[in-house]
């Protein structure tokens, strides 16, 4: 889209906001800046998106085109700060925290957001972005860290890995957090295993049973009944451990081998 010039109060209203550093903003916040109505800044934000100067991010939220995209209005923000913006209680986790972290060279196509409020799964300037909904007790393990020039909440490394064993159909399969674990990462082994615990479930389960079958903790199981299977992906028969209530549907050293090749 080829851009088109701006009106007097167009002109101002991105001036103002630039200045702010307000890249993302919200029906509301123009509304207050022109000192108008909201209809009338809905028809003047129609206006600058049209003309290729803003991007329509959901309903009501709009990010500014920076002149350095050109005249053909070519630019696209960082999917994470996108991300921050389409929930007001999140964190990226999940597959998307594991690449952040250098844990995986998968490049997951889908950014996956944590948040405990159900939010609609959208595409954003081609980009996928998934949101997986985690109970309120459950959202801890993550902080603010730097992405281009704003802070992002992103989970730790061990709850990363945690949230991961969890859901690893939301990490491309179990594969992908054994990886820092055989690898030797630097992690901090109480911090994960609290998180475990705080989590339970299939998390405390094969969090447990993983670090034990690798040697590289050992907590006493306090894990509830039933078992799990180690890889949901994985066949349905297998070894059940009944200490940590893990069905071994597949072989943890065939698999270490395979990450270490």
């Amino acid at each position: 889209m080829k851009r088109v010039g701006l009106g007097s109060k167009e002109g101002h209203l991105l001036t103002v906001l630039s200045e702010r550093g307000e890249s993302v903003f919200s029906t509301s916040r123009a509304a207050e800046i022109l000192s108008g109505s909201l209809n009338a800044a809905r028809k003047l934000l129609f206006s600058l998106v049209r003309k290729g100067w803003l991007i329509r991010l959901k309903e009501g939220l709009y990010l500014i085109v920076p002149l350095e995209a050109g005249p053909e209005s070519v630019y696209s923000e960082h999917e994470f700060i996108i991300a921050s913006h389409l929930a007001t209680r999140y964190y990226i986790g999940f597959w998307s925290a594991l690449n952040f972290h250098g844990f995986t060279e998968q490049t997951p196509y889908t950014v996956f957001v944590a948040s405990p409020k159900a939010v609609r799964n959208r595409e954003v300037l081609g980009v996928k972005y998934r949101f997986v909904h985690v109970a309120d007790k459950r959202m801890f393990g993550f902080r603010e860290y730097p992405i281009a020039n704003s802070r992002v909440n992103v989970s730790d490394k061990e709850k990363t890995i945690v949230d991961c064993l969890a859901n690893p159909g939301l990490c491309g399969g179990l594969v992908e957090p054994m990886k820092p674990l055989v690898a030797g990462e630097k992690l901090d082994y109480e911090l994960l295993t609290d998180y475990a615990t705080r989590t339970g479930g299939a998390a405390l389960k094969r969090t447990g049973f993983l670090l034990e079958k690798l040697g590289l903790y050992t907590l006493p199981p306090k894990v509830n009944k039933g078992y799990v299977y180690l890889d949901p992906a994985g066949p349905k028969t297998g070894k059940s451990n009944s200490r940590w209530g893990i069905i071994e549907n597949i072989s943890v050293e065939d698999a270490r081998k395979e990450l270490e090749t």
